[in-house]
């Protein structure tokens, strides 16, 4: 667990130097990591990966929006960064591992879940946006009012 905890961190501030990110976010981006890693990490122990991915996401994203109120940096900075621990890698290569040993049927096992696992990312960050753009647009409402 300390082992997730650390490269988790490691990988997600790796990310924010890589892409130039400012350094004064680095620590931030390296939460959101553990934040995303770990939730997924307590998730799928009761659930499937593709879903576990879908409500990581979304807390990596509820994570993102806070970040970006307490930074007044966009919360894609914190998103790229966070989502690295949770995207599907491993179910890849082990599906391409499948392929090269012709091993078919495990190859397609594999390769369908990290598709499912990569289309729940990405409609957990599109229920992210269309979430965020509720809140400001009654943000505006309030002010107006």
């Amino acid at each position: 667990m300390i082992t997730r905890i650390v490269f988790s961190f490691l990988v997600s501030g790796s990310t924010s130097i890589l892409n130039n990110v400012q350094k004064k976010y680095f620590f931030l981006c390296g939460i959101s990591g553990v934040i995303s890693g770990l939730s997924y990490d307590y998730l799928v122990l009761h659930n499937n990966a593709t879903i576990s991915s879908l409500i990581a996401c979304i807390i990596l994203s509820i994570c993102s929006q806070f970040f970006e109120q307490l930074t007044k940096t966009p919360s894609l900075v914190f998103t790229v960064s966070g989502i690295m621990p949770i995207v599907p890698g491993s179910l890849l290569f082990k599906a391409f591992n499948s392929l090269a040993t012709n091993d078919y049927s495990q190859a397609a096992n594999f390769g369908t879940q990290a598709i499912l696992v990569g289309f729940s990312i990405a409609i957990g960050f599109f229920i992210n946006e269309v979430f965020s753009s509720v809140l400001l647009n009654l943000k505006k409402m309030v002010k107006k009012i």
